[in-house]
């Protein structure tokens, strides 16, 4: 305990050293000419950034022409590409999962997001998201979100490795909105006001996750969970509770095959599967899976297409009086008009 709050204490001098050389204009981070959005976090991971910049997509793709960056995180490949086909090895799980939602998305990977920036405003882009990049000084973003779950906050939690932050929590002040995941029905001021205290009043919006119908995983057809049904769960996310716990509300029992984050499914694993769901003893029963761990599993469609194999569409519910959809979409036409008139 004692050896991981001395490395955690290491961690924040190297973080809070860049953080300061960036502060006073010793390091410069570069600006664009097209609005760049950036969507991150303090904590390392399942905080539901995909599933935001997702609803981001769905709120600005009718009035701007998006592209958007990451770093491809977990993929096999070096360099820039742009994503053009669904390769998870190739370009990751998140990106593809994107493109397979909006083919006609402009999608970048790439470790270098300043060059990666730059080949997407090549491509006649009108703004930009940029995934994972609040820790990303190099690029000034024009407008910055930080995700962070309504159970575990980050400015309860501790740097890493004793905790899960990625910089000091004092850092939020950088962005310009914190978003709050995974919150449940009920939201009263009590517990706004909570989250206010902690936040220095900076613009804050709540959210929960929406889950959509269940199609299958081939043939897209919808499906109705009862009562009797037993659900083999398949993931590989960052945290499956909460998916776990909506689907035994509705169902008899939920048997899992969970992996870790961004994890590769190989035939071994399916075959694993297969095997698990054929074990549970009844007729009335399927597989689930997310959206993201759907775009992996394809690769195996030919082995799994002919069961029961569906998958959880989700979205993000935001809570109907913090008007966020109203908000933001003026501070992008702002932001975007000042851009083309400099």
């Amino acid at each position: 305990m004692l050896l991981l709050r001395f490395f955690s204490f290491i961690y924040g001098l190297f973080s809070e050293f860049k953080n300061i050389l960036f502060n006073y204009s010793i390091l410069k981070s570069e600006n664009f000419n097209k609005t760049l959005i950036c969507v991150g976090n303090l904590s390392a991971g399942g905080t539901g950034k995909t599933s935001f910049v997702d609803h981001l997509i769905n709120m600005l793709s009718k009035d701007y022409k998006i592209g958007i960056i990451s770093r491809g995180y977990k993929r096999k490949s070096k360099g820039f590409h742009f994503v053009d086909d669904i390769d998870t090895n190739k370009y990751g799980d998140e990106v593809c999962m994107l493109k397979s939602k909006y083919p006609f998305l402009i999608i970048a990977v790439d470790v270098n997001r300043q060059r990666g920036i730059k080949k997407l405003i090549d491509k006649n882009v009108e703004l930009i998201i940029m995934d994972d990049g609040f820790q990303n000084r190099w690029v000034k973003a024009d407008i910055q979100f930080i995700l962070t779950t309504f159970k575990n906050p980050f400015f309860n939690d501790y740097l890493l490795p004793f905790g899960r932050l990625r910089e000091k929590k004092k850092n939020f002040k950088r962005s310009d909105y914190i978003i709050i995941t995974k919150c449940g029905l009920s939201l009263d001021n009590k517990k706004r006001k909570y989250f206010s205290n902690h936040l220095s009043n900076k613009p804050t919006y709540f959210c929960q996750t929406k889950y959509l119908d269940l199609t299958h995983i081939r043939t897209k057809k919808k499906f109705n969970i009862c009562s009797k049904t037993e659900i083999l769960l398949v993931t590989a996310i960052a945290d499956n509770t909460e998916l776990f716990n909506d689907l035994a509300k509705i169902s008899r029992k939920v048997h899992t095959y969970s992996k870790p984050d961004h994890y590769s499914f190989t035939k071994t694993d399916v075959d694993e599967i297969i095997k698990t769901f054929n074990k549970i003893d009844t007729t009335d029963k399927i597989i689930v899976t997310t959206e993201k761990d759907r775009v992996k599993l394809m690769n195996f469609i030919r082995f799994i297409g002919q069961y029961p194999f569906y998958v959880q569409n989700i979205a993000l519910d935001f809570h109907e009086n913090d008007n966020f959809e109203k908000n933001i979409l003026e501070h992008v036409r702002k932001t975007s008009k000042n851009k083309e008139l400099s």
